[in-house]
């Protein structure tokens, strides 16, 4: 791969985002003629060489029933002996690259893996835009960037880690550790960490939920600040529920995290969060709010010092600083 002319099918592709987005973001097979497959081709997977590119062929997704449910993966890229190493899942332009995504092709490589005695160890999600790649044993993205957000320098650096040349030779997981490291800068503090990650820091006149926040006597929240912007609120219990929803999207709380208890450690007899409505011994939610269609419930009935402490919790045993985030009353 000449590099320099990697960079420059990279510029393109963010010039037709930035010129398309409206004609392309609607349609699947649009963002993927026009964005994935060159990006694809770019990194030495000619999608169509049978070889090296298998197109939504179907895997079984065995669910526990009396039958199996059959899935198709967008892209399955093959290493030696036409064994998958990379299953990608492709979404539309105007469709988030998001934790249900990733857990759909998880799905897939999990399954796949059942019959397969050269284990499929990785998998990705794009929209053409963002591209996403995950470890299967370490249950970790390693690979992250964005077209519209990063330089194009920095997205041919980190996209590295997809190239084929890397990924087929037998050095799977060397190459993807060498392809991230290179784009990896030194590592910035948490709260850094959270302004690169999107819209940053509260604007002045937002509240921070910093250890020595108040919460105002009469007031109700109006606005939620996340570290990917503002968010619209009604109620107290409105601030754990989205902040929950965005710490699930960004895949810093996952489910094999859950449960989660109200109290410190596991000494509550109350979860915050688990993967059915109901606490340690058995009783039911008694306001459940479902998150992820149902893969995970929170317990939202909560007073609101218990929301505020509950949050601040939540922020910091997924690794966000509670500063980052902030309430307007």
């Amino acid at each position: 791969m000449d590099f320099d002319d990697f960079v420059a099918t990279i510029e393109k592709l963010q010039e037709r985002i930035k010129a398309n987005r409206d004609h392309i973001g609607q349609y699947e097979i649009r963002t993927r003629v026009s964005l994935i497959d060159p990006m694809l081709c770019a990194l030495g997977w000619e999608v169509g060489e049978p070889k090296l590119v298998r197109i939504e062929g179907p895997v079984q997704v065995r669910t526990g029933g009396s039958e199996d449910t059959g899935g198709r993966p967008d892209y399955a890229l093959l290493g030696r002996g036409g064994n998958p190493v990379v299953l990608v899942e492709a979404k539309k332009l105007a469709v988030p690259v998001s934790y249900n995504a990733r857990r759909q092709v998880v799905a897939y490589v999990t399954n796949l893996n059942m019959d397969n005695p050269t284990r499929c160890l990785l998998c990705a999600c794009t929209n053409g835009d963002s591209w996403q790649l995950y470890d299967i044993q370490e249950s970790k993205i390693v690979l992250d960037t964005s077209l519209s957000r990063d330089r194009s320098e920095d997205c041919a650096f980190k996209l590295l880690g997809l190239w084929q040349r890397s990924l087929s030779d037998g050095s799977l997981r060397a190459a993807v550790q060498t392809g991230t490291s290179i784009a990896t800068p030194p590592q910035p503090s948490n709260v850094e960490a959270q302004q690169d990650r999107g819209a940053g820091l509260p604007p002045s006149g937002w509240d921070r939920l910093a250890p020595d926040f108040t919460i105002p006597e009469g007031k109700k929240p109006v606005s939620l600040w996340l570290p990917s912007g503002e968010v619209k609120v009604r109620f107290w219990r409105d601030v754990v529920i989205e902040t929950a929803s965005w710490l699930l999207e960004q895949a810093d709380l996952r489910i094999e995290m859950l449960p989660i208890f109200m109290g410190k450690g596991n000494s509550s007899a109350r979860y915050l969060l688990n993967v059915e409505p109901k606490h340690p011994g058995g009783e039911a939610f008694l306001s459940p709010k479902e998150l992820l269609g149902g893969s995970v419930y929170l317990e939202a009935n909560l007073a609101r010092r218990e929301i505020v402490q509950l949050t601040q919790k939540l922020l910091r045993r997924c690794g966000t600083e509670p500063d980052t985030v902030g309430l307007k009353f």
